[in-house]
């Protein structure tokens, strides 16, 4: 039985970089493939960044056992040899600015599989020349409330919206200045960005 659970041996791609076969879990630029016929699974950034990424694997129990951080305008791939680890299963996550993506992967014996893949999607909330702007991806169409607040006052509030594509620009020139957040409420889920008005 394999017992060295916290450590992961992994190598960097290179032109002879082993394929794997299997399905490839892509979103966000960030692949994950597990192999088919060996405890292997093979973690890829095609094309560089304009955001840092981290990718971390997790036990079953929720526990990180190796974490790496991506720094944006770089590529990266590795083969994560997971031969070391008892089976069970195990969770690979990348989590950037805007996306995070999960794959569940059974390792058993020799082999990994995939169990399960979820991408969970952020908002992108951004002020630039008095203009503050909202962007958010609803794939599951959830209700969305939008409000700008400071000090327990409302200066901006919406409500109702469920389309696919959320997306506001607001001129907050009119604004007095001070310290404000932007909430997006997304179901029962709430983001916020803090920003200041001078």
């Amino acid at each position: 039985m394999r017992t060295m659970k916290a450590v992961l041996v992994t190598a960097t791609i290179g032109a002879s970089s082993l394929l794997l076969g299997g399905n490839a879990f892509a979103t966000d630029a960030v692949t994950v493939s597990p192999s088919s016929t060996e405890a292997k699974v093979k973690v890829q950034v095609a094309e560089p960044r304009i955001q840092d990424i981290s990718v971390y694997v997790a036990d079953a129990e929720g526990q990180v056992i190796y974490q790496e951080n991506i720094h944006a305008r770089t590529t990266y791939g590795k083969v994560y040899d997971l031969s070391n680890l008892d089976d069970g299963i195990y969770t690979f996550t990348s989590s950037g600015d805007y996306i995070t993506t999960t794959k569940k992967i059974m390792v058993e014996g020799s082999s990994a599989r995939e169990l399960s893949k979820e991408a969970t999607y952020k908002p992108v909330i951004s002020i630039k020349d008095n203009y503050l702007r909202v962007n958010y991806f609803n794939k599951d169409q959830e209700d969305i409330e939008f409000s700008i607040e400071s000090s327990g006052a409302i200066f901006h509030e919406s409500e109702g919206d469920n389309n696919i594509v959320y997306g506001k620009m607001l001129d907050v020139s009119k604004m007095p200045y001070g310290e404000f957040y932007a909430r997006l409420k997304v179901g029962n889920k709430d983001y916020y960005h803090y920003f200041e008005k001078r």
